[in-house]
């Protein structure tokens, strides 16, 4: 479901092209994994608005860049 979202956003050239969707949808994964781990095993996790700006940072660098 996610490479095919990712399939999508970049045909309607929102992220960037040279992204590999299958490659990306598992990196994503493993970020999100990751994180919610780290929030299991961790005594001074990441807050939940840490975590949520490390994805977010994560998924900016997919963004196409458009010139204004």
């Amino acid at each position: 479901m996610i490479i095919e979202e990712l399939q999508t956003l970049q045909s309607a050239q929102l992220i960037r092209a040279e992204i590999e969707p299958t490659i990306e949808a598992n990196v994503l994964l493993a970020l999100v994994n990751g994180v919610s781990l780290d929030s299991l095993i961790q005594a001074k996790c990441l807050s939940v608005d840490q975590q949520e700006s490390v994805i977010r940072r994560y998924v900016k660098t997919m963004l196409c860049v458009r010139s204004r």
